[in-house]
């Protein structure tokens, strides 16, 4: 009797030692589980991980990058679970960058932050990085959001300058630039309106000048122009007749001329208003024009040649082509009672200029109308696209890191139509391994009962 009671204690003892040495085990877990962090992606294909090029994107960008989703409740009952997916998705990249801060809201609970933001779609992100900021709509996936972070790392690129003239042009134009800048804002763009003293600093580190000279310059703002061409920037330039001759040298650089007359559709129709615009008629195999099948509209265009001298090194492509009608003079004078048919007569309204200048390549386009970036003209969704692309061009956002999709292995199994492999594999699931398990319990009771 006193030797059960201390078999009984000491098997106490020993069980409430193990229970406070479990305890500790998992007290020691925990807290290791919550300094140290250590993931493994066993999915197949390493689909739950990021590329290597997105993480090598990450590496170069330490600043924070804050991400706002406007978009409505999950509604579980019917399935909706886009809110879920937005986090499982910036799940991925803020394992690799833990400063990435996300908030997801609702433009309806926050109407007056989503109207600031320009909010339109429902699902729509916003992401800030060093005072820039982009939006992104869905359907999203790692390439869509990488190459958006890859325009806002080049902050650099991103500077777009505009001289004190289009801002002269803007007030007298009932906010015709407002559209413009606002525009350029929402892509991603930092608008600097460039005064006598900041035109020195700003020639330095600003990557695209965009100039409308419809109105003369002065010998300050013609000199910082050309200062900046030597430089090796970027060049967005609105010309007529007119402003070509204020900038000469610039002008002669670029083998360009201007006709003095405004293109019209048709011979008979005015120079004022509607009556002289002209839509595009062809687009130039280019990386600004690719793919391109919009109609745009000019309204008040000028022909453009551009032969630049050999020794500048500029290559030029003519990006769109608009047609004019006029009659046929020799037709007139053989038939004078009937009508004569009209000539087609193609112009070229916009120059993209190209060359290498030291280790960078030098971009400039010429746009034969000083009204394109007017709002009128910005109201067509063709001209905005294609202003949207010229500054891509310019701006070198058109590199694009290209991802492909991670995607499940396929398994084939292929069988022969006079095979028995797959009587053998069903026999074996349906019959045989269900009669091992039946053997094999039975067998390990009968060893038991005779132990």
């Amino acid at each position: 009797m006193k030797l059960n009671q201390q078999s009984m204690m000491g098997w106490v003892m020993h069980t409430k030692l193990f229970l406070v040495m479990m305890l500790c085990l998992c007290l020691l877990l925990g807290y290791v589980a919550n300094q140290y962090f250590w993931r493994v992606d066993l999915t197949q294909n390493s689909r739950n991980s990021l590329s290597q090029a997105s993480v090598e994107l990450l590496a170069r960008m330490p600043s924070t990058i804050q991400v706002t989703v406007f978009a409505s409740k999950d509604d579980v009952t019917n399935g909706d679970k886009f809110r879920q997916s937005m986090l499982d998705f910036m799940a991925r990249y803020q394992r690799v960058k833990p400063n990435i801060t996300l908030r997801i809201l609702s433009a309806q609970e926050t109407p007056t932050l989503a109207r600031e933001e320009n909010i339109t779609v429902d699902g729509e992100m916003v992401v800030n990085y060093q005072q820039q900021s982009m939006h992104i709509v869905p359907p999203l996936n790692e390439e869509r959001f990488t190459n958006l972070l890859l325009r806002l790392s080049r902050s650099e690129s991103r500077y777009v300058g505009v001289l004190p003239s289009l801002t002269q042009v803007d007030q007298h134009s009932n906010e015709g630039r407002g559209l413009l800048i606002k525009t350029l804002n929402r892509q991603g763009y930092t608008v600097k309106k460039i005064a006598d003293n900041e035109r020195l600093l700003s020639a330095a580190n600003l990557g695209t000048l965009i100039l409308d000279a419809s109105m003369a310059l002065d010998n300050n703002e013609t000199a910082f122009v050309q200062q900046h061409v030597a430089r090796g920037g970027n060049l967005l330039w609105l010309v007529d007749h007119q402003s070509a001759d204020n900038l000469a040298v610039l002008t002669e650089q670029l083998g360009l001329k201007v006709s003095g007359s405004i293109i019209k559709q048709q011979a008979s129709v005015t120079e004022d208003g509607a009556h002289s615009q002209v839509y595009a008629n062809y687009y130039a195999q280019h990386a600004i024009t690719q793919q391109f099948s919009m109609k745009t509209v000019f309204s008040a265009a000028h022909e453009l040649t551009g032969k630049p001298p050999l020794q500048q090194g500029w290559k030029v492509t003519p990006l769109v082509l608009v047609a004019s009608a006029h009659a046929d003079a020799s037709q007139q004078a053989f038939h004078k009672t009937s009508v004569s048919e009209p000539v087609i007569v193609p112009h070229q309204v916009v120059l993209a200029y190209e060359r290498q200048v030291k280790e960078k390549m030098q971009r400039i386009v010429v746009i034969g109308d000083t009204r394109f970036l007017d709002q009128p003209s910005l109201n067509h969704v063709a001209n905005k696209q294609l202003v949207a692309n010229i500054m891509q061009w310019l701006t070198f956002d058109a590199i694009k890191l290209t991802i492909k999709p991670k995607r499940l292995n396929d398994v084939n199994m292929i069988v022969p139509e006079q095979s028995i492999l797959p009587k053998l594999v069903g026999y074996t699931v349906q019959y045989l391994i269900p009669a091992v398990l039946m053997f094999l319990t039975f067998y390990v009771l009968h060893r038991r009962r005779k132990s």
